[in-house]
């Protein structure tokens, strides 16, 4: 597959027909797929997990992008349409309705989304705001969804993005003082957009969105508070003030912070600017503080669940005496994890940094629980 060939979109879409006529139980809810291959934040990493391509072909940052758009549009196509309509007709629909334009084949069609993934690629930009090459380009799978379930209207999309650019805006002025790389941060972010002049915010409410297109508002105010390096407790608590009007939960919002964090970490993306790792320890600290007083709020019935796992008494007994192995510790993960799904607000337990909470856990247990077990595996222990 040549993703530089005149026919690439057309080529692309065979492929992904194909594939998920082999293999469509392989990509789970849209949003959250899409969002792991990091396409929610403007990039695609990864993609080698999603895609089997039969030739060894290594794509680069913009040929991955073209890849997670159109597999983006693809994929929600394929759950979300109703209508008689192909792929492309659809496409082409959609788009001459959303940018009363004229697309009449599928030449057009290509050379019109060419030219929209390519809306940034020949600015030159420096550091963070390289974070974000194609800042808003996700917005159009959000759109394409309203217009694939008949929740569309052909202002949505700049509506939408004006509702984001607000958002952020709000949030940077309410974050003082105001950075140099805050202000070209909003500025990359509005140039992304389409024609601003064409939106109209005056009756367009948070309430009126969807669960995902919520979370990825904010998803975008939690990494705009990384632009300096820097995540404070005046951004966190700026950040609550967001959950709180799009109604989002608190183990959501602290698994969306985990995300962000998790995506700066480890994204091998040459466009990312990467932040020292020890800048975490802010957020690191405000999840556990946050879990702690979640799994004291539900203790009874988290010590009830403990004790019917005898395996995990004893491992956690041992724990106060000698660390655990790799091995051991991930049993004592997997099933607190377990315990712990079974309980929404200490789901925040699914963190990496979960583990760090094995000795507070151990202190809420009553000691009669931990010492027979303790003493049991030192016996088992003994020669």
């Amino acid at each position: 597959m040549d993703l530089n060939s005149p026919n690439w979109f057309i080529s692309t879409v065979k492929y992904f027909q194909k594939l998920n006529e082999t293999k469509p139980e392989k990509f789970g809810d849209w949003y959250t797929t899409h969002r792991k291959l990091g396409f929610t934040l403007g990039v695609c990493k990864k993609t080698e997990y999603y895609f089997n391509f039969s030739e060894d072909k290594i794509f680069n940052e913009k040929e991955k992008l073209k890849l997670c758009y159109i597999f983006a549009l693809h994929q929600v196509f394929i759950e979300k349409n109703d209508s008689n309509l192909n792929f492309t007709e659809s496409i082409s629909l959609f788009f001459s309705s959303q940018f009363n334009i004229s697309i009449p084949n599928d030449k057009k069609l290509e050379d019109f989304i060419t030219q929209r993934i390519r809306k940034q690629e020949d600015k030159k930009l420096k550091n963070w705001e390289k974070v974000l090459p194609h800042s808003l380009l996700y917005c159009d799978i959000f759109a394409w969804q309203r217009f694939l379930t008949h929740n569309f209207n052909p202002h949505f999309l700049f509506n939408y993005q004006a509702f984001v650019l607000n958002k952020l805006s709000v949030f940077i002025e309410a974050v003082k003082p105001v950075t140099k790389q805050e202000k070209r941060y909003l500025q990359n972010f509005t140039e992304s957009a389409d024609n601003l002049k064409m939106a109209d915010l005056s009756t367009f409410k948070s309430n009126d969105l969807t669960k995902q297109e919520k979370a990825y508002i904010v998803e975008l105010i939690i990494l705009t508070a990384w632009i300096d390096s820097h995540f404070t407790d005046e951004e966190l608590s700026t950040i609550q003030q967001f959950q709180s009007e799009f109604k989002i939960e608190s183990a959501e919002l602290n698994e969306s912070i985990n995300f962000i964090e998790d995506f700066l970490k480890t994204s091998d993306s040459e466009n990312l600017f990467i932040l020292s790792e020890s800048k975490f320890s802010i957020v690191q600290k405000k999840l556990i503080e946050t879990t702690k007083h979640q799994i004291l709020k539900n203790k009874k019935r988290i010590v009830q669940e403990i004790s019917e796992s005898k395996e995990l008494v004893m491992l956690l007994a041992k724990s106060t005496k000698q660390k655990l192995s790799k091995e051991e510790q991930k049993k004592v993960k997997t099933q607190l994890i377990d315990i712990f799904k079974i309980i929404p607000s200490v789901a925040i337990f699914l963190l990496p940094a979960g583990s760090l909470l094995f000795p507070f856990i151990v202190k809420i247990l009553p000691k009669k629980m931990l010492l027979p077990s303790a003493f049991i595996d030192e016996n088992n222990s003994e020669p």
